[in-house]
């Protein structure tokens, strides 16, 4: 089933500033697995706020490459816990 959408109402998000290399170093940091930073990405981390989860997920990108999906564990009034996922550097070259 189709459903018509008026896209006027829509409005489009304000650009923000792209992380420099050292904070997309940091966020990944906190990802990455200690055994090597190339294998699967599987980790939880505790973030302030919403913006955060595309920061973390635009480190991984930086990084390893490939999708990476990510689950809302816990939301609370000062804080939200995040799950990601990827599938790691190996895996996204076909290594």
């Amino acid at each position: 089933m189709l459903t018509f959408v008026d896209v006027s109402e829509f409005k489009p998000r304000a650009k923000k500033a792209e992380l420099t290399q050292e904070q997309k170093q940091e966020w990944f940091n906190k990802v990455k697995p200690t055994a090597n930073w190339k294998y699967p990405i599987k980790k939880t981390l505790v973030l302030e706020n919403e913006d955060q989860i595309a920061e973390v997920m635009d480190s991984i990108m930086w990084f390893v490459g490939g999708l990476t999906d990510y689950e809302i564990v816990k939301r609370m009034p000062k804080y939200i816990s995040v799950k990601f996922y990827n599938q790691g550097y190996y895996n996204n070259i076909g290594a």
